[in-house]
């Protein structure tokens, strides 16, 4: 047992190494921050319906079929829990909370002759950053704590190069920031180490439709690869044994680049009378992820790194929505699938369930709520140790979209 305490004190060093060589790929294909309560309640299973202002992330070809100005936006709030361990008894429960705004942007159609054109502008969050984690053994303690995420501006359009093929384009300006603490104490030692990152980044999102009959759309999404450019705002790390600083590190100044590869989603929808339903595949290869500037001199050994941890990686999202005969009232579900780029083993899944309610009001008002509940077992090792977490989160949002009058 004293080892696993002396290992809590020296995880530190470790976790800040892991932190700058390989972690940035691991928060950025943490579960994307869907936009949206109507599409969050179908799991983001959207691409292939596309149809109100959250087409701009979707699936952008999708604003083509847009005929009325729209306004819209969305807020969440969510609840972490997370139980991690290095072995038997190590175990210590941490939880969290946050709340935000998840979107808001307006649609404009363009009237023409035939056809559709309607361009939308807004702002999304894309991944949001919190994942606290503490461990116990006897009187020694370990907590980590990461807060902030990536959120995007964006503007794009929607046009039909036929009846039946639609394509559309979205910029996005990405920019975000993580802050990362963690601290290790015994009754004779405490370790704290706080950083601050920045980032910065752009990407572009080709979206086309294609519709094979009245009911049944066949979608694709390209998501162009993004550089972004990373910046050390802060970084302290201070050590202390029996009430004396022994050992402090105060930096700041180094930026790096991080190239992260493209995105290719492939959907399907069927829309009937009272129904529709998508299901799609997105992949990335998680392995041709490569640093083009890098503040350590081994350069190529942080790149291969990357490319042993990391490997390519399919989601699935299903998803859809019901309305309710003689009624305003429509019901969600959807379940997604999100494995983790690496360099987690997966014990179980992770997963995405969710469900939402939408209510529309004299035809130009549409209220949505949703609810998501992910969970995810999974190990990862940490020098001598492994780092056995369970991780659950419970989302809701609460969404409108206004249509005006034509």
């Amino acid at each position: 047992m004293l080892n696993r305490v002396l290992s809590i004190c020296l995880l530190a060093p470790l976790l800040a190494s892991t932190l700058v060589a390989q972690d940035e790929v691991d928060i950025l294909s943490r579960t994307p921050f869907t936009p949206g309560a109507r599409a969050a309640g179908m799991a983001g299973a959207f691409s292939a319906i596309a149809d109100d202002y959250t087409a701009l992330y979707y699936n952008p070809a999708g604003l083509a079929g847009m005929k009325r100005m729209e306004l819209s936006a969305s807020g969440y709030i969510g609840f972490l829990n997370n139980d991690a361990d290095i072995g038997p008894g190590t175990a210590a429960a941490t939880d969290d909370s946050f709340a935000g705004l998840s979107h808001f942007g307006l649609v404009l159609p363009l009237p023409v002759y035939r056809g559709g054109v309607s361009f939308a502008l807004g702002y999304h969050r894309l991944v949001d950053f919190n994942q606290p984690y503490g461990i116990r053994v006897d009187e020694a303690q370990l907590l980590v704590e990461e807060e902030g995420g990536v959120n995007a501006w964006a503007f794009g359009f929607g046009f039909q190069m036929s009846r039946r093929f639609w394509g559309g384009l979205t910029l996005e300006l990405l920019s975000g920031e993580e802050k990362y603490l963690f601290t290790a104490e015994t009754p004779t030692t405490e370790e704290r180490e706080f950083s601050h990152l920045s980032l910065t980044g752009f990407r572009v999102t080709v979206g086309s439709m294609f519709h094979l009959s009245r009911q049944l759309r066949l979608a694709l999404q390209l998501r162009t690869p993004v550089k972004y450019n990373f910046a050390w705002e802060d970084y302290q790390y201070v050590l202390i044994q029996n009430g004396q600083v022994v050992e402090e590190d105060d930096r700041l100044g180094y930026d790096y680049k991080l190239y992260i590869p493209f995105e290719l989603t492939v959907a399907t929808a069927w829309r009937g009378r009272w129904f529709a339903l998508d299901g799609e595949v997105s992949f990335t290869d998680w392995s041709q992820a490569q640093y083009n500037e890098y503040f350590e001199d081994d350069f190529y050994e942080a790149n291969r790194a990357l490319d042993r941890q990391y490997e390519p990686r399919l989601g699935m999202r299903l998803g859809g929505e019901y309305n309710l005969p003689t009624t305003d009232l429509v019901l969600r579900a959807g379940v997604a699938h999100y494995p983790f780029a690496g360099p987690r083993e997966e014990i179980t899944p992770r997963y995405l369930i969710t469900g939402g309610v939408g209510y529309l009001i004299d035809q130009v008002v549409d209220l949505n709520l949703a609810v998501g509940y992910e969970v995810a077992d999974f190990e990862f090792d940490s020098g001598d140790d492994t780092i056995h977490e369970n991780r659950s989160s419970l989302l809701l949002r609460l969404g409108f979209y206004y249509r005006f009058q034509p």
